[in-house]
């Protein structure tokens, strides 16, 4: 069952994660460093205060769901209840910001930041819904909307002159449509109405994760801000452009594995404990290293042609050299918070969770100050390097007291081996210039790291191949897949 929903999620994200690389590529074009560093800027903000309001809402709907997908009406209404509160309450609070704010082009950033960061919730919202629901098909269409509206409106208003707006305008109403026409189904029949035992249930999950949430997003902003106050906006452009480049690519791939490990982690806990889903989680962090660990290595080989070939002339030098570090902090990241961070979130053990991103927080902002007035953005990407591997420590050293995280460590050994061997002929392939060479020496890594996931039989990759092809000669229809270990019954919405 793991997979198959991370191959559906795959495909459901390829179109919005193809669009976001043409956003990327578009957007360092037609903007410069400066106007593409203001938008990022406010998107950052925007992500942040979702972390403080909303996020913990997000989150316990995530965990607790699962539960109530019988019945979900009542939560349902509870947790729109809770929205359209918090919803005034930043409204009201982003007014009296933008009333004492004497800069104009300020004011209105923060005028169109409500609506932003209500249709940024409402989407984040309404993901979350599918995932639990296994509707990866649905995922993807709303992400894919996002995408396409952005890329296009976007595009048109920078044409148009409308500069760092341009992207803004374009992502909140691709988030406004993909909410409305393609979730609003979500909602029919819900009403706003308190549940207070739920509620109280969703806060005693959530709400502790609020500051876990905001440090998080810290660690990932942290680094933007400081950067526009010592360099300027325009080398958050530079800098943003790299980061943004390995979050369409890595954290993307990462994202999709734990789209389809975490509800079947949360259902195998759910239905037999511990005994359960201890099965379950290593299979997804071996699958959750055979995905990511290749892909870091891909990108740090291939940084050149692959800022020549996605970024504009005035991004390219700096998002080579950045890309690799950002491309290892990533992966150290995604490995804390879609495996290890497990311990917290399946004991509910969340007040845990904040140590690891507290401590984060202080070392990205110790070495920023440190290291990018001596080496520039450059010494940003250290830092944050530094930083994600602190946290991933602290995980790793506290989840053994909740939970220890189990680790199929011949599987991972195969994983490595067959990154190494990719890495190691991508270094010996001489760089073609171009999309045509990108692509070539990206199918190229493809093809020698499957043969070597297939060849050490990698999740059984290559029992289930030969049984196939055995079927297929005898002319036999396949048998139905087993259910899975978990006791999950097998997906019928997933489409």
């Amino acid at each position: 069952m793991l997979l198959k929903h991370s191959g559906i999620y795959l495909v459901a994200r390829a179109v919005p994660a193809i669009l976001s690389f043409a956003s990327l590529a578009v957007f360092t074009r037609l903007l410069p460093p400066q106007d593409y560093g203001v938008y990022v800027l406010v998107i950052a903000t925007i992500s942040l205060t979702n972390a403080i309001a909303f996020a913990w809402l997000e989150m316990a709907l995530l965990r607790i769901l699962p539960a109530h997908l019988d019945q979900p009406h009542r939560l349902l209404s509870t947790v729109l209840t809770l929205y359209l509160s918090i919803a005034a309450a930043t409204g009201l609070a982003g007014a009296i910001t933008a009333f004492v704010i004497v800069d104009p082009v300020m004011r209105r950033l923060v005028l169109f930041g409500i609506p932003l960061l209500w249709a940024y919730t409402w989407f984040e919202m309404n993901l979350v819904l599918y995932q639990v629901k296994l509707l990866p098909t649905r995922y993807g269409l709303m992400m894919s909307m996002r995408a396409l509206v952005t890329l296009g409106l976007g595009s048109l208003l920078a044409l148009w002159g409308f500069g760092g707006f341009a992207p803004l305008i374009g992502y909140c109403t691709g988030l406004a449509i993909a909410g409305i026409l393609i979730a609003g189904h979500n909602w029919v029949g819900v009403r706003p109405r308190l549940d207070a035992a739920l509620a109280t249930e969703l806060a005693r999950y959530g709400l502790p994760l609020t500051a876990t949430a905001a440090l998080a997003f810290l660690v990932d902003t942290t680094d933007r801000f400081m950067i526009s106050a010592m360099l300027g906006d325009a080398a958050v452009g530079s800098y943003a452009a790299a980061y943004d480049l390995t979050a369409f690519s890595l954290a993307m791939l990462m994202m999709v594995v734990n789209l389809a490990a975490y509800p079947l982690a949360i259902r195998a806990w759910e239905q037999g404990g511990m005994t359960a889903a201890m099965p379950q989680i290593r299979q997804n962090g071996v699958l959750l290293l055979a995905v990511a660990v290749p892909a870091a290595v891909g990108i740090c080989m291939l940084a050149d042609s692959i800022a020549e070939v996605v970024l504009g002339p005035a991004f390219r030098e700096s998002g080579a050299r950045i890309l690799p570090w950002i491309a290892v902090a990533t992966l150290l990241g995604g490995l804390r918070t879609f495996l290890f961070d497990l311990a917290f979130q399946l004991t509910r053990r969340t007040s845990l969770l904040i140590w690891a991103p507290a401590g984060a927080v202080v070392a990205n902002v110790l070495l920023n100050l440190w290291l990018i007035p001596a080496y520039g953005i450059i010494g940003s990407a250290w830092a944050a390097l530094a930083a994600y591997a602190f946290a991933l420590v602290i995980s790793i050293a506290i989840g053994r007291k909740a939970l220890p995280i189990p680790l199929d460590m011949p599987q991972i050994a195969r994983v490595l081996f067959g990154a190494a061997v990719m890495g190691f002929a991508l270094d010996r392939i001489p760089a073609w210039p171009g999309v045509a060479g990108l692509v070539t020496q990206i199918a190229t890594g493809v093809a020698i790291y499957g043969t070597c996931i297939v060849l050490c039989n990698v999740l059984d990759v290559r029992t289930l191949l030969l049984e196939r092809l055995r079927l297929l000669r005898s002319g036999s229809a396949p048998r139905p897949s087993p259910a899975p270990a978990t006791g999950a019954p097998p997906p019928t919405a997933g489409r």
